[in-house]
């Protein structure tokens, strides 16, 4: 079975009554293999990285194992992190810093990775530069990395 669980119960169980370990070394290598794609899962989730979260969820499909609860937190948190990245995709659409404001400290509230919020940050200092908001101007001046800060006053 490739229900990691059960299968971390059974390889337990033998090692207890003392049976030979050749006996179920192939149970004990795709209990590893089973254990080491749940901490994949674990971290993306830790991590709220999507691209890793995605790839987490196929690797852990495509070796056929049982969905247990930590598949379905993972699949659960990737809904959520979408949801997310939607709303921050839209507020950029919108060109309503208040909205757009809002969606990135949602986004840096979850955690989610810098990468992410990058467009969103970039959308952000280019309506104050547009503007002419200067108090926006040097709140970017102050948090935006330097190359984003370059890119912006370029365009």
């Amino acid at each position: 079975s490739k229900d990691v669980h059960g299968l971390a119960k059974a390889v337990e169980e033998s090692l207890a009554l003392g049976l030979p370990k050749h006996e179920f070394e192939e149970a004990q290598a795709l209990k590893l293999e089973l254990e080491q794609l749940l901490q994949s899962l674990k971290t993306a989730v830790g991590n709220q990285d999507i691209e890793a979260l995605n790839a987490a969820i196929v690797a852990y499909e495509e070796a056929g194992a049982m969905k247990v609860q930590e598949f379905h937190e993972a699949a659960l948190a990737k809904r959520k992190i979408e949801q997310m990245l939607v709303r921050l995709t839209v507020s950029v659409q919108l060109l309503d810093v208040r909205v757009l404001k809002a969606a990135i400290e949602e986004c840096e509230a979850a955690g989610l990775p810098e990468r992410d919020l990058n467009e969103a940050n970039m959308a952000k200092l280019r309506f104050s530069i547009d503007c002419q908001n200067m108090n926006g101007i040097q709140v970017a001046l102050e948090e935006c990395p330097i190359d984003m800060l370059r890119t912006a006053i370029e365009e």
